[in-house]
């Protein structure tokens, strides 16, 4: 196996209630020449923390970066238009090349949840029995 170099992670949790709750995340990595390697979390952080992996095409990534590109999420650090979101708390983190971004729901534009639920969608969009991968 070679090392899984990180391409795309989508982290969502609720915020704001007096225990921490469990999070979801899904975490697309590069992972052959061929295969993409998906990594999906559920109620993570817990001891009911369940981790299923899918081998994916290399059709998610493009598509994910689709979504990143369509809502300009590389500029939102740098935005003036950015605000929080209550209640929830969204992050992803790309690659553009060598380099990593982080945005999150603290400070987004208003079109900020959308792009959030689209790379959703689209990541679990793979999230299917036909990927599971062989252990």
């Amino acid at each position: 196996m070679e090392d899984k170099i990180l391409l795309v992670d989508y982290f969502e949790r609720v915020v704001g209630t007096p225990e921490e709750q469990p999070y979801f995340e899904m975490v697309l990595y590069q992972y052959t020449e061929a295969k993409l390697l998906l990594e999906k979390y559920v109620d993570g952080g817990t001891d009911e923390e369940m981790l299923t992996s899918y081998h994916v095409p290399a059709e998610a990534y493009k598509k994910a970066l689709q979504v990143i590109k369509k809502y300009d999420m590389a500029s939102w650090n740098s935005r003036d238009d950015c605000f929080p979101l209550d209640g929830k708390l969204y992050v992803c983190k790309f690659s553009e090349g060598p380099n990593f971004t982080r945005v999150s729901s603290d400070s987004m534009p208003e079109e900020g949840k959308q792009a959030f639920n689209e790379l959703y969608k689209i990541l679990s969009g793979y999230a299917m029995d036909k990927y599971l991968a062989e252990l």
